[in-house]
């Protein structure tokens, strides 16, 4: 990437091969008692890579170091075999991105978010209510959202965010199936949702995102690999233009093997960046 500069000025020449390091260190607390899966996760990533940026002195300047510090925690009711999510439970995590090495040009950025599960109205069924909110102090760069936005809107930058999702999820089949080595359904869910988002400064103005639809999903073992995929079809609407929209749904399930994983799902990479106009 390589950073805006005043008209007139050329890029620099000669530019190496992208490089990005990182490191990441956390101290996850298993606090498990009886019935409840509980834990607490802090945890520091420092991430550097290459990019450019114009500065008035010494002009392009390559290098932008990156520290996100984080903390997670989550308690929660175990699991059955038939259960999609916890019954009862919830999780929470804060988390604040920073560049203090190079503040002139990206700032910082501020989350927080929380999610509640609470029994449905037969069994199996459960409602997951998830709260969050960002903040960032931008500089001449806008960073790329770390909450996600709601389903089949398309994502833009802004300053601040606050976001409402509710989700009711229910089984509708346990097949059971296999299909030779090559695949085994495990069961079949649906789950009725609805986002909300309020942005602050999205280009200049702020602005209401809004869906709601239907998720139809299958959790299937393939070629007998140890964790699940759930894939299948998203079905929704978007009130904002009359819009309704359909997307392909295939997860990870990572449930099997860490505890950790009722999170709202963020952006592919936070520290991506556009241009900020004051």
């Amino acid at each position: 990437f390589v950073g805006r500069a005043p008209e007139g000025i050329t890029g620099p020449t000669g530019i190496p091969p992208e490089l990005d390091l990182s490191l990441a260190l956390s101290l996850p607390l298993d606090l498990t008692m009886n019935k409840m899966v509980s834990g607490l996760r802090p945890g520091v990533e420092a991430r550097h890579d290459r990019s450019y940026f114009y500065y008035d002195k010494p002009g392009f300047k390559s290098g932008m170091t990156y520290l996100t510090y984080n903390l997670y925690g989550y308690s929660y009711l175990k699991t059955g075999l038939r259960d999609f999510l916890p019954r009862w439970g919830g999780t929470a995590s804060l988390n604040f991105l920073d560049t203090p090495f190079e503040h002139e040009q990206l700032g910082s950025l501020f989350s927080a978010q929380a999610a509640i599960y609470i029994p449905g109205i037969l069994r199996h069924q459960v409602i997951r209510t998830w709260i969050g909110f960002q903040s960032q102090q931008p500089r001449q760069y806008l960073f790329g959202n770390y909450l996600s936005f709601p389903r089949g809107v398309h994502p833009d930058r802004m300053i601040k965010m606050k976001k409402a999702s509710f989700d009711y999820v229910l089984p509708v089949a346990y097949p059971d199936m296999r299909i030779g080595g090559l695949a085994y359904i495990k069961r079949i869910r649906a789950a009725l949702f609805y986002d909300l988002a309020q942005g602050q400064n999205v280009k200049g103005e702020d602005r209401v995102f809004r869906s709601t639809g239907i998720d139809l999903s299958m959790d299937v073992h393939l070629l007998q690999i140890l964790f699940p995929f759930n894939a299948g079809i998203r079905m929704g609407y978007i009130p904002e233009g009359n819009q309704p929209f359909t997307q392909l749904i295939f997860n990870i399930d990572l449930s099997t093997i860490s505890s950790i994983s009722f999170r709202d799902p963020g952006p592919s990479d936070v520290s991506s960046f556009v241009s900020y106009s004051r």
